[in-house]
């Protein structure tokens, strides 16, 4: 505004001089003269439904009076029209009828004669034409003259042409509405003739397809396996039988199995009373009172007699004998068991064959089926399909002589009748706006050259000078109201706005989600300070944070920390004191955002220790797990041409973000920056242009799309 004050005598004289030359064309031009005629589409519905869509061009759609407006205007209407009226040999219209500037220049009342007749010398007449090529320019040129316009939702079409002449003007519109009407009706009475023999060709192709249809049916339900009991297809209900068969023969092969393993164990370890009711046989328990009345009598002998008595000696061997009998039952036992297994596991094996066998029969008998009910829908379809077209045939040979189908679907309401003003603006009207052209050019000069050595402006320019792609443009957030106001909270306030989906646009571009190379650590960096790359941090993963992302945002600026200023926390423990060894991961270096739930990890001023931080071990280790437990880490690193701290962390990231403000880095410094920045040999996901004023180019941003 201040270079705009400063040259106001310059703007002054541009409005000026815009004005007088404005004033002089307006009055060099002849005026113009707009006719305006006006046509209403009938929207009635005939009663005879197959016709509707034949019936030329009536429309019942609320955008009808628009699809009238432009076949009104269409090329054919134009060229019957240049021909009707004969438009080539109207002067008006072609102008090689007319006088040129040098003949009506020679022709005035106030040139001398001696000038006039040396004018006239200059040039001849020009030569008069009647072929296609000026039927076409003409064609064109009423085209442009020419203007239908209905509104939303209305019926009535408005045609308006601009001319020279008032009484042609007024004539043209009311020729080319009668025009309209004629070849409505013609084309009506036509389509009609040809949609009555339509039907019924149509009717007799339906009533074809139905019958071949018809039969496919009865050929597959003679089908024999698709024969059908109470329990469902015969192969199906054999099929289950099988199935419960095998499910109780493995449930019988399963107990067997568990008696044999108690046996076996029970042989093993001595136990042979603890066996199970179902596995004791009669000689079994036989044997067992035998071995009790063994013990029992060698007991009440090892009271009388010796260890060498030979009644003693034989009570033992007698007691062994029976032992081994026992062992021998039991193992007689076990190979029953065994055999019993080994006849159920063959038994398994044939019904698993059997159900295999079956289940490939299950699956033809479904394709049958399946194919079979294809068919029957497929009848269904053409059956009511058939019988609608024999209704509407019929409603149409009996009702076809009775109504009017030659009427047209649009009337003239209103005739064009010749303009008795202008329509072309006056000189005073023109001189205003010739005036106002003369401030803007001056204004746009003044402000062009103010801002010819700014920085980057665009995001287009930010790409083409960087090589990289555009991701985004951030607009500034401060106003008059709010002038402190920045991105971090501004997200947070408005979550549904077009900077947060704008936002939201970044992190898909960035492609987190990809499943081979997902980028999960960013770095964000920027060529000079004060560029908003903290409120971008802030606000990227305040807004990831929202959309559900578990996000950890980490301020690596130690030199310039300003997380606490943004938002307005004030942790007891920073990102310092766990790289120092003072914290551990677990304890309360991370700070939650009470707004969305993101994570933070606030730095706090230093300079004696920054670049230990900077390059420490425990920064990487802190990346690297932050890495798996969350889905996105957001670094804000320090700008490229103050420090190489950004350099420093490109290693630890997956690739960078690079913001750039509007209107103040310059070309050259973000060109350096990105020089330094490609020796870290990380790739540089795109650039940012942030803070941007004024009017975004859509494609860069989202306009924000919610409930209120």
């Amino acid at each position: 505004m201040d270079s705009l004050f400063r040259r106001k005598g310059f703007i002054l004289l541009a409005m000026i001089v815009g004005g007088l030359i404005a004033y002089h064309v307006a009055k060099a031009i002849p005026p113009w003269y707009t006719a305006t005629g006006l046509l209403v589409v009938d929207t009635l519905q005939s009663n005879i439904p197959e016709l509707e869509a034949v019936q030329s061009n009536r429309t019942v759609e609320p955008w009808g009076g628009r699809s009238e407006a432009r076949v009104l205007t269409s090329p054919q209407m134009i060229d019957l029209l240049v021909k009707e009226m004969d438009l080539v040999r109207d002067p008006d219209f072609n102008e090689t009828l007319r006088p040129t500037g040098l003949q009506t220049f020679a022709e005035a009342s106030w040139v001398p004669d001696p000038v006039a007749n040396w004018v006239a010398g200059l040039g001849g007449p020009l030569q008069a034409r009647y072929d296609r090529e000026i039927e076409r320019e003409i064609a064109l040129a009423v085209s442009e003259a020419l203007n239908a316009f209905s509104e939303e939702r209305s019926y009535a079409i408005e045609l308006a042409f601009s001319g020279r002449s008032a009484d042609k003007s007024a004539r043209l519109v009311n020729t080319l509405m009668e025009l309209y009407i004629a070849r409505q009706i013609d084309e009506k009475r036509s389509a009609t003739q040809q949609s009555s023999e339509g039907l019924k060709l149509k009717l007799a192709e339906l009533q074809e397809e139905l019958a071949v249809a018809q039969a496919r049916v009865r050929e597959e339900e003679g089908n024999a396996s698709l024969l059908n009991t109470p329990e469902g297809t015969i192969i199906s209900r054999d099929l289950a039988d099988l199935v419960r068969q095998r499910r109780t023969l493995r449930a019988e092969r399963d107990q067997l199995a568990a008696d044999l393993a108690q046996l076996v164990g029970a042989i093993a370890g001595g136990a042979l009373t603890a066996l199970d009711a179902r596995l004791v046989t009669p000689r079994l328990e036989g044997l067992w009172q035998d071995e009790a009345g063994a013990r029992r009598r060698l007991s009440e002998a090892s009271l009388d007699l010796g260890a060498r008595h030979p009644r003693r000696i034989a009570l033992q061997r007698e007691l062994q004998s029976t032992q081994e009998q026992i062992r021998s039952e039991a193992g007689g036992i076990a190979k029953s068991l065994e055999q019993r297994i080994a006849s159920l596991d063959n038994q398994d094996r044939q019904l698993r064959r059997q159900i295999e066998a079956g289940q490939g029969n299950a699956a033809e008998v479904a394709k049958e089926r399946t194919r079979l009910a294809q068919l029957q829908d497929e009848v269904t379809v053409k059956q009511e399909l058939y019988t609608q077209y024999r209704g509407f045939y019929e409603q149409t040979l009996s009702t076809l002589t009775n109504i009017d189908l030659h009427g047209a679907d649009v009337r003239i309401a209103s005739v064009a009748v010749p303009p008795i003003k202008p329509s072309s603006p006056g000189a005073g009207l023109l001189t205003v706006v010739g005036m106002f052209a003369g401030f803007m050019v001056a204004a746009g000069s003044i402000v062009g050259r103010r801002y010819l050595s700014s920085g980057v402006e665009t995001l287009e320019q930010l790409s083409q000078v960087t090589g990289l792609p555009g991701i985004g443009a951030i607009p500034s957030v401060a106003s008059w109201m709010k002038p402190k106001q920045n991105l971090a909270s501004y997200v947070a306030e408005f979550p549904n706005s077009g900077i947060t989906e704008t936002l939201r646009g970044i992190l898909l571009r960035l492609n987190l989600s990809a499943v081979e190379d997902p980028k999960k650590v960013i770095l964000v960096t920027s060529s000079e300070p004060a560029e908003g790359k903290t409120s971008f941090c802030i606000a990227l993963g305040r807004t990831a944070a929202q959309d559900g992302l578990r996000c950890l945002v980490i301020d690596c600026d130690f030199r310039r920390p300003s997380f606490t200023t943004q938002t307005q926390l004030q942790p007891d423990a920073s990102l310092n004191d766990f790289l120092s060894g003072a914290l551990d991961w677990g304890q309360d270096a991370v700070v939650k955002d009470p707004v969305t739930g993101m994570d933070m990890l606030m730095a706090k001023a230093t300079h004696s220790e920054m670049r230990e931080f900077v390059s420490s071990t425990r920064l990487r280790v802190l990346i690297a797990e932050a890495r798996e437990h969350y889905d996105l880490v957001i670094v804000d690193s320090p700008p490229v041409l103050r420090v190489p701290d950004a350099i420093n962390l490109a290693d630890t990231s997956d690739a960078i973000v690079f913001l750039t403000a509007w209107r103040v880095t310059r070309v050259k410094m973000v060109q350096e920056a990105l020089n330094r920045l490609s020796v870290a040999g990380r790739p540089i996901a795109g650039v940012v242009l942030s803070r941007v004023r004024g009017t975004i180019p859509e494609e860069y941003v989202y306009g924000g799309y919610s409930s209120h």
